[in-house]
């Protein structure tokens, strides 16, 4: 018992709680010492003690949120006015679409597959298949993205890749057809003039 009431009054120090008047006495008078321990509670609710507190500061991310990145990366829109090329000028191109809504994927096929090209599709739900997005990034000639429906971690390799090897890309605000299909009038124009993407070497 005495070693029980030694620990208590030590847990109540007389320098935090400004008790000066709580002793080892007061242990003998159980009603004393609780109205001894109520006292100090109340001083220190009044700011008799003032008890500093450490604000932590938010951790900052190494890596600017997609957020952050969208709003100074310039976006394909449906209402983007881009002038109409050779409507079979991807001949031969292999178009990568990565992310975008999957009972769009027919219609966004029969765009590329107009324009000549051959469309490929990355739309992974698991993290088994991120090695599969490098692979077709390798194989595709031309990369479009619909920024409203992709992974987080698939867009950030897609940008990171395509601005590393210079590979011409579109960033779409929307998965919708029309704008779908505007990206591709963008990347019909680069694959004619050769002028909108600038060639960046790795």
């Amino acid at each position: 018992m005495k070693l029980i009431k030694k620990m208590v009054f030590d847990l109540i120090s007389p320098v935090a709680l400004n008790a000066t008047t709580t002793s080892s006495a007061a242990f003998d008078r159980p009603d004393a010492l609780v109205t001894n321990i109520l006292r100090d509670i109340k001083r220190l609710l009044n700011g008799v003690v003032n008890i500093p507190f450490v604000v932590a500061k938010p951790i900052e991310s190494a890596e600017p949120s997609i957020v952050e990145q969208l709003r100074t990366m310039p976006l394909v829109k449906a209402s983007t006015a881009i002038a109409e090329t050779k409507p079979d000028c991807l001949k031969g191109k292999c178009v990568l679409c990565v992310g975008g809504q999957l009972q769009m994927y027919p219609a966004y096929r029969q765009i590329v597959e107009d324009a000549g090209g051959q469309f490929l599709s990355f739309h992974g739900v698991a993290d088994a298949a991120m090695p599969h997005l490098h692979t077709l990034l390798d194989n595709a000639d031309l990369i479009i993205c619909p920024v409203d429906c992709v992974r987080h971690d698939a867009f950030f390799v897609t940008k990171d890749y395509c601005e590393r090897s210079g590979k011409p890309y579109v960033m779409l605000d929307k998965s919708r057809i029309t704008t779908f299909y505007n990206g591709i009038r963008m990347l019909k124009k680069y694959v004619v003039e050769r002028t909108v993407f600038p060639i960046r070497s790795v």
